[in-house]
């Protein structure tokens, strides 16, 4: 939408394959197109040599990009490990434990966007991409780290020979 809160994107109108000049061919003007997923209507009318109108309808798709994606707990490796037989996750995913607004609004998984991950495998910055669907088009991507705390693990090393001096791991 722009910046009267309108969608007012400049049509381009052809007769028998030519381009006719706005303003001097035709004019144009809308109906409906003041929010997302509308369906607005553009109405051309001729004027000078041609007569006549056609309405065209469209759809105003908000913008995903800048959107504001936050994820509702920190993510930990050994939360994604399987409890009854130790499975290491091949991927982390956490669908549910993200939001994505647009200003005010907050858009649904599913309808509104998609989710797919790079990097989701093991510790480090995973990468959440999320691209609009249905009136929301863009992409925007999100880094989030999965954690893992060394506390919990264990630790092994073999006998050492004692030699007089400090060992050097």
């Amino acid at each position: 939408l722009g910046t009267n809160g309108t969608a007012t994107p400049t049509p381009k109108l052809y007769y028998n394959g030519v381009a006719l000049a706005a303003g001097i061919d035709y004019v144009y003007s809308y109906e409906k197109n003041n929010a997302i997923g509308s369906d607005a209507v553009v109405i051309l009318t001729g004027i000078g040599n041609y007569s006549g109108s056609v309405r065209q309808k469209f759809t105003i798709c908000g913008s995903i990009e800048g959107a504001t994606v936050e994820v509702a707990k920190e993510i930990w490796y050994k939360d994604y490990v399987d409890p009854d037989d130790g499975t290491l996750p091949t991927e982390i995913t956490f669908d549910d434990e993200i939001t994505v607004t647009v200003g005010d609004v907050e858009l649904v998984q599913g309808t509104d966007y998609e989710i797919s991950y790079a990097d989701n495998s093991w510790v480090g910055m995973a990468t959440v991409t999320i691209k609009g669907k249905g009136n929301y088009a863009g992409i925007v991507k999100q880094e989030v780290p999965i954690q893992a705390d060394l506390s919990e693990t264990t630790v092994t090393i073999g006998d050492q020979k004692y030699t007089g001096s400090p060992i050097k791991v």
